[in-house]
């Protein structure tokens, strides 16, 4: 179809040139439709491709996010600085990621995309304080990288906090969806939860106590 369009064109042009002897204007004229056809068949692989890959680009639920203190040695990782605000990302378990998405409901993200543009630095990639988005199928994330600052320095938020804000989804390399990561995904942050607060609180109370009646 694209070929028969083509010399369509091509007779066209040749009727332009014998009417009006234009030959250097046609062949610029042929020259210009050949470079648009060429832009609409990169369109269409780019479109394809997106599709691809984003085909299992699903939201994870809060019951397929864990929490840790520390970074998971075979999980996938989003790590939350709560003193500087850093928000980093680590797929420990060697599986890379070609879409991720954390999207900020109370628009927590800090910055500008050209603060994080060694992470964001593709066509398509968003940094805005709702939403960060990152969209590479070579993979991304084996070597742990900064995806934006959330809530800024001193921030202080807890594990609970970030599922209740945050919104996650990804794909992987290969095909699946983030959900699927082996090792599950992380939320690793020195904060703890307030009812993990509450019962430090409880313990060293106890403990106080069991000091004082052992000391009469």
């Amino acid at each position: 179809m694209v070929g028969s369009t083509t010399c369509n064109s091509d007779r066209q042009f040749d009727r332009f040139d014998k009417s009006h002897n234009g030959q250097s204007r046609s062949n610029s004229y042929r020259e210009s439709y050949r470079k648009s056809k060429d832009a609409e068949n990169y369109c269409f692989c780019l479109a394809t491709l997106l599709t691809v890959v984003t085909h299992c680009h699903a939201q994870l639920t809060a019951d397929q996010i864990s929490y840790s203190p520390t970074p998971v040695a075979k999980g996938f990782n989003i790590i939350h600085c709560g003193a500087c605000g850093d928000l980093d990302i680590w797929a420990a378990n060697g599986v890379q990621v070609t879409t991720l998405e954390i999207v900020s409901t109370g628009g927590l993200f800090r910055g500008t995309k050209e603060d994080f543009s060694s992470t964001f630095n593709g066509l398509f990639d968003v940094y805005t304080p709702e939403k960060a988005f990152k969209l590479a199928p070579a993979g991304f994330g084996l070597d742990q990288t900064t995806f934006g600052n959330l809530g800024g320095a001193g921030n202080n938020l807890t594990f609970e906090d970030l599922v209740q804000d945050l919104r996650i989804s990804g794909s992987l390399v290969g095909g699946g969806s983030l959900a699927d990561a082996p090792g599950g995904v992380w939320i690793v942050s020195a904060v703890p939860e307030p009812g993990t607060l509450s019962m430090l609180g409880l313990a060293a109370g106890s403990l106080l106590l069991w000091f004082r009646n052992r000391s009469r």
